[in-house]
């Protein structure tokens, strides 16, 4: 998560358990409103109501757009994608891109809809061929232009 972002809004709209964990990597602050007041909150808030309306929307097409990755794309594209889309909030070092803390290989896995082994071989793979450098906790995109050009665009 980056920035300011809710948590478990499908659990306050639906009254069902929550659909995901969270685990902080820094500190933050968390709020806690019980359903009652956040549907007043909703009735008499518009822009509120709207903020909600479209966390939701985007919520859907990110996971229309991650069926539509699984369902249509190699493993090798879809990290790729994956990697770009992490270079966006990733930190700028001439023209390397470094991801810190970069998720674990079996956290990118369980996101792509794969398993960790054949995502550690793309890793491999990537290394291999000059386009990635994978630490403890840090990946380093070294030519992301290249990555991006390689495969196609994201």
């Amino acid at each position: 998560m980056h920035g300011r972002e809710y948590l478990r809004e499908f659990s306050a709209v639906d009254g069902l358990p929550r659909s995901a964990s969270v685990q902080a990597l820094s500190d933050c602050s968390v709020a806690r409103m019980p359903a009652a007041a956040f549907f007043k909150l909703l009735h008499t808030n518009a822009p509120v109501a709207t903020k909600l309306v479209e966390l939701l929307v985007a919520k859907i097409r990110k996971t229309s757009q991650q069926v539509f990755e699984v369902a249509a794309l190699s493993l090798r594209e879809r990290l790729r994608r994956e990697l770009l889309r992490l270079a966006i909030s990733g930190e700028k070092v001439g023209r390397t891109v470094v991801i810190k803390p970069a998720p674990t290989h079996q956290e990118i896995a369980s996101h792509l809809g794969s398993h960790r082994e054949a995502v550690t071989r793309e890793f491999h793979r990537l290394e291999v061929e000059g386009l990635l450098e994978v630490r403890r906790r840090q990946i380093s995109i070294l030519d992301p232009e290249r990555l991006e050009k390689l495969y196609g665009r994201a």
